[in-house]
């Protein structure tokens, strides 16, 4: 299966086009759909069951916020970093929303990034810091998240005030829906099919990127079918995957996503670095 053929079947291509088309001009012109539910509809009766079985609200996938399967562009990015899910803060994610919505032509530009993201077409994993208020706008809703994760590692690589950073990384999310937190880890969901073939069709490409597992290392190896445990230790493509530092007598891998030398095992955070400033 070629990477054209991704493209053509990806279950995000025409996700928000399809969005667009059933609700018209409300997608555009917000950036939190109070009454509008926006799941792909080929995951809706998984995450309808899901929601239904959380004892807790904040464990429930939002379903008023356009999915983020991918930030930036992995077909072309030289470092992709695979987390687990979007995350969701009410007063940036709904009401700070809310205020960006009352300025003119501000949701149609930030909904057109997204648009960029699901399509694979976006050139930059962020908008130019040249243009403050879409930068500071798209920053803000995502609650400067990657961009405070990346610090050190911009500033390693010679490129904390330069915006060809964002364009040479990558996010893919494990789960593409927002939420407070995970209490549990689905890979039921219809959609992850594309990612889980989208990830093992960029290995076998020359220009691979160099993949770096944030977060949920056993899951991610189960969806590339390498198994439940440890399973990226022994995979045919080993060499291209970037596992964080276990700690302590269960040798558990960090929850939290901070990226320094000290998060890799030696040399993983120098291979990140090379990756990212090749030419």
């Amino acid at each position: 299966m070629t990477t054209d053929t991704l493209n053509i079947i990806s279950p995000w291509k025409d996700y928000l086009n399809n969005l667009r088309a059933r609700y018209g001009g409300e997608i555009d012109s917000h950036l939190f759909y109070d009454d509008i539910y926006v799941i792909h509809p080929d995951d809706q009766a998984t995450v309808d069951a899901y929601n239904k079985a959380r004892k807790e609200e904040d464990s429930c996938f939002i379903t008023n916020l356009i999915a983020a399967p991918f930030q930036g562009n992995p077909l072309k990015a030289k470092v992709v970093f695979l987390s687990l899910n979007p995350g969701y803060v009410k007063r940036l994610n709904k009401d700070l929303a809310k205020v960006f919505e009352r300025i003119p032509n501000l949701p149609e530009q930030i909904n057109a990034l997204w648009s960029g993201f699901l399509s694979h077409e976006a050139k930059s994993m962020s908008p130019s810091s040249q243009n403050n208020e879409l930068f500071t706008t798209y920053q803000s809703l995502v609650d400067w998240y990657w961009f405070d994760t990346f610090a050190t590692l911009r500033d390693s690589c010679g490129m904390s005030e330069d915006d060809t950073f964002f364009e040479r990384v990558a996010v893919m999310q494990l789960m593409p829906y927002h939420s407070t937190k995970c209490d549990r880890v689905i890979l039921t969901l219809p959609t992850q099919q594309y990612t889980k073939n989208l990830i093992r069709q960029m290995l076998t490409q020359p220009d691979c990127p160099l993949f770096v597992v944030m977060r949920s290392e056993d899951k991610w190896s189960e969806l590339l079918n390498y198994g439940k445990v440890r399973g990226f230790d022994n995979c045919k493509y080993k060499e291209h995957f970037i596992l964080r530092r276990r700690y302590g007598e269960k040798e558990a891998r960090p929850r939290g996503q901070y990226i320094n030398a000290n998060a890799f095992e030696e040399g993983g955070y120098q291979r990140i670095i090379d990756a990212i400033t090749k030419s």
